[in-house]
C-alpha cells in the first residue's frame, strides 16, 4: 500500500491520554526482602490494616513465600476474605502469607 495510505490511517488512530497511568496498573515491583518475625501484637494489627484494604488502593506487601520474604508494590486488582486471596496487579497472594502492609500514593505522571 502507498505510504500515504498508512500515514491517514495513523491519523486516525486512537489518542491514549492515560496511557503512562495504564501502564504503571500494568506493573507491580516484587524484591526479595530479608525474613521478617512478627510478634502477637504485631500480628493484631496486621490483621485490622489488612482488612482496612480495598480495591484500587496502591499498596507496598512484604510477605512469605516459601521460606523467603518478599516485597511486592502495585495495585489491589482483587480481594477476598472469604477466600483469603489478594492480588496485586497479576501477582495473587494469600492473605495469611502477607507480614507487612503499608497503602501508598500512585506516584505522579
Amino acid at each position: 500500500m502507498p505510504e500515504k495510505v498508512f500515514q491517514r490511517a495513523a491519523m486516525f488512530a486512537s489518542f491514549d491520554a492515560l496511557r503512562g497511568f495504564r501502564e504503571l496498573l500494568q506493573t507491580a515491583i516484587k524484591e526479595e526482602v530479608p525474613p521478617v518475625h512478627l510478634l502477637e501484637d504485631e500480628l493484631e494489627e496486621l490483621e485490622v490494616q489488612i482488612h482496612q484494604l480495598e480495591v484500587g488502593d496502591m499498596v507496598h506487601i512484604t510477605y512469605l513465600d516459601h521460606g523467603k520474604c518478599y516485597h511486592v508494590e502495585g495495585i489491589i486488582t482483587k480481594l477476598n476474605f472469604d477466600t483469603k486471596m489478594i492480588q496485586i496487579v497479576k501477582t495473587k497472594l494469600s492473605l495469611l502469607s502477607i507480614v507487612a502492609v503499608e497503602k501508598t500514593e500512585p506516584d505522579s505522571l
